[in-house]
């Protein structure tokens, strides 16, 4: 006999590394996800404005930091007056 276990002999890996345990715990998360991806893209409902101002535009603006400036060298302004969009 050889000490060697056979392919059907090796236990399989315990169901907490396995990939489909997370969905099993939330059978619906193909709906909860499909209705998430539709809140953001309808534009009756203004998901993704709504998320950008809610969520990620405070990240960014928590996260500024004061500008550097290096000594010695000067600013150039602008003396045109700036382009506005029009709507």
């Amino acid at each position: 006999m050889s000490s060697r276990p056979s392919p059907g002999d090796v236990d399989p890996p315990p169901r907490s590394l396995t990939p489909r345990s997370s969905l099993d715990r939330f059978p619906w998360y193909y709906v909860v996800k499909t209705c998430f991806i539709f809140y953001l893209i309808l534009p009756s409902t203004r998901g993704a404005v709504v998320l950008h101002e809610k969520v990620v535009k405070p990240m960014f603006t928590q996260r500024k930091v004061a500008p550097t400036t290096t000594s010695g060298t000067t600013s150039v302004t602008s003396t045109s007056t700036p382009v506005v969009a029009a709507q």
